[in-house]
């Protein structure tokens, strides 16, 4: 295809028999002027490169500061930097993962260092904004009864549907009930967004109950 036709470009088959079934082997080349990624992903290598090291300078800024006051730094504050990091380190995982196929067509071992770094990156990243809304670690130093159970239900959810999205991620497009099961995994995605947001809700509405408690001491003085 010249210049001229360039676009996407899709190789689609149907069986319009019912009841058959077909198979057959066949051996596709595809290549854009001798890379192997479309026009539009061209840029991706650089993309999460360059904020691969935005990541890393904010990791390190952010060590600084724990460094600096040491004091008043908490357990959650550790976790986060140990976020912040292996989010670089997944960004720039991705970027090598994108040069290989650009120069190969194939990720080789980046993409399951790749899929590795997202598991954990999306775990912790869950982990993290539940301890944070349960006010762990800074207003209190345990986890209730109540949010232990959210903990235990919403992390185990999320490392299932994480791990599925993966392997949904490399199965073609085409494979049956791709679709179903893409659109199944992101709803239960939504699904634990939102659970998170219920220990955020209970720490406020515990700070503002006792916040409310010392003012009516403070007037009954």
């Amino acid at each position: 295809i010249d210049e001229k036709g360039a676009g996407l470009y899709s190789i689609l088959y149907s069986n319009c028999e019912e009841g058959s079934a077909a198979s057959f082997d066949m051996k596709l080349h595809l290549s854009n002027n001798g890379e192997f990624l479309s026009a539009g992903d061209l840029p991706l290598p650089t993309c999460y490169a360059v904020l691969g090291v935005v990541f890393t300078v904010a990791f390190l800024v952010w060590v600084r500061v724990m460094h600096v006051e040491r004091p008043s730094v908490h357990k959650i504050h550790v976790l986060m930097a140990a976020l912040c990091f292996v989010k670089a380190a997944c960004l720039i995982f991705e970027s090598v993962r994108y040069s290989s196929i650009k120069k190969t067509g194939d990720g080789y071992g980046w993409s399951t260092a790749y899929y590795t770094l997202t598991f954990i990156k999306g775990l912790m990243l869950f982990s993290v904004i539940l301890l944070i809304g349960t006010g762990w670690s800074f207003v209190k130093p345990f986890l209730t009864r109540r949010d232990k159970t959210v903990v235990l239900c919403v992390l185990p959810l999320q490392v299932i549907v994480n791990v599925a999205m993966i392997v949904v991620e490399e199965a073609p497009p085409g494979t049956q009930g791709w679709m179903t099961w893409r659109d199944v995994l992101h709803f239960f995605d939504v699904i634990c967004c939102c659970a998170i947001l219920f220990p955020i809700v209970w720490s406020i509405r515990h700070l503002r109950e006792a916040a409310e408690a010392d003012g009516k001491a403070m007037r009954t003085l």
